[in-house]
């Protein structure tokens, strides 16, 4: 008598539990797939769930490698929507082997990227079909660049290199540790490795050679909004005039291997990061020190990326930054994003952000709100590169994938590493 007692209390207790809420699932773009606690739904999205008990919820929506998932409570008898932003896959290209230079993205859309031990630039439509491989020197290739006529660019820790863009060879010439590469506006090729920044025509003829003392890996070049040329040696930035004399210098302690990624603001601010340490420096377009920021991360040296408001973006350690122009302090994510720090972020033009860490592509709102995830065996720390809602991933093993996403990603100055979201590395 005491069993049946008890079970009718707790069918009781079961029929007063309240399946009466509802939400609803959307997703950009339609057909994400649908889990909820714990379990595939079987449905993608658009879709509604009635009949849910009030408490709290799991939900999961995804495309295969890129998904976003939340914890919810629901009250009895309410509706809830949920519409969210994710990223698809298009094509994914691997060869399990080195790859260093980060991804560039022609204005064709096609792909452009070095791997493996015995170097290969590929060239990658935007649907993912190989146009073609040609063989490199050997050496350690850390920049590619892209003409406005669609000539191709690569520098190695041995050679500055040309090709078109149908892979034809154009010419080669010496260069040193690295450093990496940048494009004038009047095609100007300015390269920076060892105590050097160099300049040569597009044809590859010389121009003038500009030593520094003291720095065998320099920062990549960028060019200023007046055509003046920044490179980070150790000792600090300095910009150098269309002849290749020093215009001003702003003495900075960098790190031995500078290994950095110039940033220009949309007001000439330049950034700079230190290789060995956690600051992040803003210098003025005539050379003063405007501000530094401490992130207290050491060896986690921010890879700066500005937005047309001159705002500040960075990965440092297992967090994403947001600075304000003055140098203060936006917002710092909660998310772990551990080993993003060797990722420049792409922005997009519709307030998004797109970086790496060591296992995971991430899409974020200039707010600091982590929109989606995009997991993958072998990211690599590698910067991202994004040019008309093609979002392109390298890794340090070879590995490419390709994303549509929502933003297409405008040049404003010189607002990250090699110039643009594209990574033409190209003044305009």
């Amino acid at each position: 008598m005491r069993r049946w007692s008890v079970l009718l209390i707790l069918l009781a207790g079961l029929a007063c539990i309240h399946r009466d809420a509802t939400i609803v699932v959307i997703s950009r773009p339609l057909g994400a797939a649908i889990w909820l606690d714990g379990d595939s739904t079987g449905f993608v999205t658009p879709q509604t769930f009635p009949g849910l008990y009030a408490g709290y919820h799991w939900l999961r929506i995804g495309f295969s490698d890129c998904y976003c998932e939340d914890t919810f409570p629901l009250s009895p008898k309410e509706t809830r929507t949920f519409e969210v932003e994710l990223a698809r896959r298009l094509w994914k290209v691997e060869d399990y082997s080195s790859s260093a230079a980060p991804p560039a993205i022609a204005p064709n859309g096609t792909v452009y990227a070095v791997t493996g031990y015995s170097p290969v630039l590929r060239a990658i439509a935007a649907d993912g079909v190989e146009r073609f491989q040609r063989a490199l020197p050997p050496g350690s290739f850390n920049s590619i660049a892209i003409g406005d006529n669609g000539d191709v660019y690569l520098k190695s820790e041995q050679a500055l290199i040309a090709y078109t863009s149908e892979g034809e060879s154009l010419w080669s010439r010496p260069a040193a540790t690295g450093g990496g590469i940048a494009l004038g506006a009047d095609g100007t090729v300015y390269s920076s490795g060892g105590g050097w920044l160099s300049a040569c025509a597009a044809d590859g003829v010389g121009i003038w050679n500009a030593p520094h003392s003291g720095s065998l890996a320099p920062s990549a070049p960028a060019v200023m909004q007046d055509g003046r040329v920044c490179v980070a040696f150790q000792d600090g930035l300095f910009a150098f005039d269309s002849a290749g004399h020093i215009a001003w210098a702003c003495s900075l302690s960098v790190g031995d291997d500078v290994n950095s990624s110039l940033a220009i603001g949309p007001d000439g601010t330049i950034y700079v990061s230190q290789s060995e340490g956690s600051r992040l420096f803003a210098v003025s377009s005539s050379g003063g020190m405007r501000w530094n920021f401490d992130t207290g991360i050491y060896y986690a040296p921010p890879r700066p990326a500005v937005d047309v408001e001159g705002n500040v973006y960075f990965a440092a350690g297992s967090s994403f930054y947001a600075l304000n122009p003055d140098g203060t302090l936006k917002w710092r994510t909660s998310t772990n994003l551990g080993g993003a720090d060797g990722s420049t972020p792409a922005i997009g033009d519709n307030a998004r952000l797109y970086c790496t860490n060591s296992y995971s592509l991430f899409g974020l709102t200039t707010q600091g709100e982590v929109l989606w995830q995009a997991s993958g065996s072998s990211y690599g720390m590698n910067h991202v590169a994004l040019a008309d809602s093609l979002l392109v991933s390298g890794s340090s093993y070879g590995t490419f994938r390709a994303y549509r996403v929502t933003s297409t990603g405008p040049a404003q100055g010189w607002p990250m590493f090699q110039h643009d979201a594209r990574r033409s590395g190209r003044a305009e």
